[in-house]
């Protein structure tokens, strides 16, 4: 399979490696063979050690794209960004299998790079790739749309290996990862009004959860979180994104009700 780098300005988020030096300072002071006298001796800093350079690696990304039932999905693309804005696109091919080589700096046992599948008539996966071998497997699994109308109210169960929620608001600083994965629901405006979303557990939760809502382009626009109910002015003909959000660390399901409700303005 033939991948490309190039340069996108799209979506990206920041990893910061810092070195930081250490300085070492000693002085001696040692008594003098003669009598009555004392000698002083100064030593110079011990200089800040050389930084070992990054290595930069070459990774191999395998894996399958499937769907909700298990299916394999041909021709998704895959995609790995990283945060000088360099992406390396892939794609799977007839049996849902894809292959993505890349380049990465000391890429092994920490979080080198951030990739997500895509094909029209699914949502977008996304994982952060945190590779232990150079040779490595990753799946995707993409979700149907799942949709209702404002004013519905649908059963949603969010597990710990749904795609990570990766608009920047929701990022922690520096380390930009997020403290969330979710699955979302498209939410059909049919009259222009105030939405109001809320997003309650189906039984008492410990992990923390809470509510996302993108009205505008699936990138990010007009994002509000993360709270368990939220409401914002729609415009008839708008879809919705509102997406179920739980505690990356969690190891256990949860299941809520999605209730939405639209006041005609």
């Amino acid at each position: 399979m033939v991948t490309a780098e190039q340069e996108s300005t799209a979506h990206s988020h920041r990893m910061a490696d810092t070195l930081k030096g250490l300085c070492v300072s000693a002085s001696v002071c040692a008594a003098a063979a003669c009598t009555g006298g004392s000698t002083t001796t100064s030593l110079s800093p011990t200089p800040n050690p050389t930084p070992t350079p990054p290595v930069l690696q070459t990774l191999h990304m395998t894996g399958i794209v499937t769907d909700d039932d298990g299916n394999r999905v041909p021709n998704a693309r895959v995609s790995v960004e990283f945060s000088d804005y360099r992406q390396v696109l892939g794609a799977s091919d007839a049996a849902g299998v894809f292959r993505v080589d890349f380049t990465a700096r000391d890429a092994v046992n920490r979080c080198a790079a951030f990739a997500w599948a895509d094909k029209a008539g699914y949502d977008v996966y996304a994982r952060y790739l945190c590779p232990t071998t150079l040779d490595f497997t990753q799946r995707f699994l993409l979700h149907g749309p799942k949709q209702i109308a404002a004013g519905e109210s649908t059963a949603v169960t969010v597990v710990p290996d749904d795609t990570i929620c990766y608009n920047d608001l929701f990022d922690e600083p520096v380390s930009f990862r997020t403290p969330w994965v979710c699955r979302s629901v498209h939410i059909a405006v049919p009259v222009d009004g105030i939405m109001t979303v809320e997003a309650l557990p189906d039984v008492p939760v410990v992990a923390p959860t809470g509510l996302g809502m993108v009205y505008g382009n699936a990138m990010g626009c007009c994002v509000h979180c993360c709270e368990k109910r939220l409401s914002i002015p729609v415009t008839a003909g708008a879809d919705v994104l509102a997406a179920i959000l739980m505690d990356a660390g969690s190891s256990a399901s949860q299941s809520f009700t999605l209730n939405t409700s639209l006041a005609r303005r």
